[in-house]
């Protein structure tokens, strides 16, 4: 039952246009981005062209906050 609850909740949210809401709080979103950075490494980082680890995460938060 509270698999189904969530479920939806999440697709509620969808709906009404808070896609943000349905998937993660931004700081857990922030925390996930730091992880995936770190694991990429910051040559591959600099290579997609960002300057630094932080511009990356910020770039990718941004993309996710103006999605409608």
């Amino acid at each position: 039952m509270a698999v189904a609850r969530k479920l939806a909740v999440a697709v509620w949210h969808v709906l009404m246009g808070h896609v943000i809401g349905a998937l993660e709080p931004i700081e857990r979103l922030r925390a996930k981005l730091f992880k995936l950075a770190t694991e990429i490494g910051i040559p591959a980082i600099k290579a997609a062209g960002f300057e630094s680890k932080d511009s990356f995460i910020e770039r990718k938060l941004y993309l996710l906050k103006s999605y409608p």
